[in-house]
């Protein structure tokens, strides 16, 4: 029996640790054959986010090609048609909670995220030693992408550009966690700053599609960002990527069997599933492996870094919503309508609030209630009926909020 890994969110670390690893490489293929340009896709924390992206970089990646098609052996993408595009791809991963972690200021912030795109552009730097760029062009590119002084998001376009010119090859785009930085600078004061950065910043790289294959972004919710116009969102209501992130009831059925512990499927739903995906219902990834770890029932998926939301929304909060949250503690279900754009300075009206705990993993739709998804064309002009989707979600918010209600 394979050792469970909670917090390696690295994909080669994962399988070369031979990890305990549910098998979502067919995350690849419906990428491949999605045929969309650019792709949001909003899902909980907690959900395998940052592993699929980082499965993404090592399968496509140009550079380590060989290498790297050894960690997809014995996986369900080797038996597809895609796997020719095994390391035909440069890639370019943004790991943004990694770059804004920890960045108490704006000047802080703006210098983790060029210093890391200079890093990750290294990566590529073989390309200035071409034939075919005179010593005069060679310098020019050198200082436009790796120079201290210049911003993060000239330094992209330069490389982007000489790449395809040399090499005749697209870059691939992946951005995880795309809105942690505004957390953490909604949390230490430089929002406004940090969103205009960031418009600029990924607009600059989600737009440049003569030069990228495709582009991902994952993240919680929608912004308002110059780039979101470009972008096709892929959140609850999806059709796409609809069983990639999270864990299917097959797939946690066949682990706990691997762990001999089929008896406790029920409790198991209980605690950690209900998490609805249009048609489907899933499980959280994270609160799941926990539970296959310790062989404990509880509260996993909530704790001091994800909490920080939910302590300003209690905060500021109107008796109104006190209301709300004993409704939802008692199991009942609110009906609203969802909003498209989500902002961390709109105060959290009723219907941003309820939007963006359904986005966070907070809250779900309720399957009994909800109009059938599948007839539902613009989930957006309905109302849904939302709810807590499970233990691990209630009892972790119980603790938070007895001090508030």
């Amino acid at each position: 029996m394979k050792n469970v890994a909670l917090n390696v969110s690295d994909f080669k670390e994962l399988i070369e640790g031979d990890y305990f690893y549910i098998d979502k490489s067919l995350f690849i293929e419906n990428i491949c054959t999605s045929h969309i340009c650019t792709n949001f896709i909003s899902r909980p924390y907690r959900f395998g986010n940052s592993l699929n992206l980082s499965m993404l970089y090592y399968f496509f990646n140009i550079n380590n090609a060989e290498e790297n098609k050894k960690l997809f052996a014995n996986l369900k993408i080797e038996k597809s048609e895609c796997f020719s595009k095994q390391g035909q791809y440069p890639v370019l991963l943004f790991k943004m909670k990694e770059i804004s972690k920890g960045a108490k200021t704006f000047d802080e912030f703006n210098q983790n995220l060029l210093q890391y795109t200079k890093d990750i552009c290294r990566e590529y730097a073989y390309v200035l030693d071409s034939d075919e760029l005179d010593d005069h062009m060679r310098e020019i590119y050198r200082r436009d992408i790796f120079d201290e002084d210049k911003y993060a998001k000239h330094a992209i376009s330069s490389l982007l550009f000489l790449f395809n010119r040399i090499y005749k090859k697209k870059f691939i785009i992946l951005i995880d966690d795309h809105d942690y930085p505004l957390i953490e600078a909604h949390k230490y004061g430089y929002f406004d700053k940090c969103e205009r950065l960031l418009g600029n910043f990924y607009g600059r790289l989600l737009d440049n599609h003569k030069h990228t294959k495709f582009s991902i972004l994952t993240g919680v919710a929608f912004t308002s960002y110059a780039y979101v116009d470009s972008v096709c969102k892929n959140d609850f209501s999806s059709h796409l990527f609809i069983n990639d992130f999270g864990f299917t009831e097959d797939e946690v059925k066949a682990a706990l069997h691997e762990f001999n512990l089929d008896d406790k499927l029920d409790e198991v739903r209980e605690y950690y599933g209900g998490y609805r995906f249009r048609e489907c219902l899933m499980y959280s990834t994270y609160s799941f492996l926990s539970y296959l770890k310790t062989k404990e029932f509880k509260s996993y998926f909530i704790d001091e870094e994800h909490s920080y939301l939910l302590k300003e929304f209690l905060n500021n909060m109107y008796d109104y919503k006190k209301i709300y949250l004993n409704m939802f503690f008692n199991k009942e279900s609110l009906s609203y309508k969802l909003d498209l754009f989500l902002s961390l300075e709109d105060n959290f009206n009723r219907n941003s609030m309820v939007s963006f705990f359904l986005y966070i993993g907070y809250l779900t739709t309720d399957i009994n209630n909800t109009k059938d998804p599948i007839k539902m064309k613009n989930f957006f002009d309905y109302d849904f009926d939302f709810k807590i989707p499970n233990q691990d979600i209630l009892l972790g918010l119980k603790e938070i909020v007895k001090d508030y209600i």
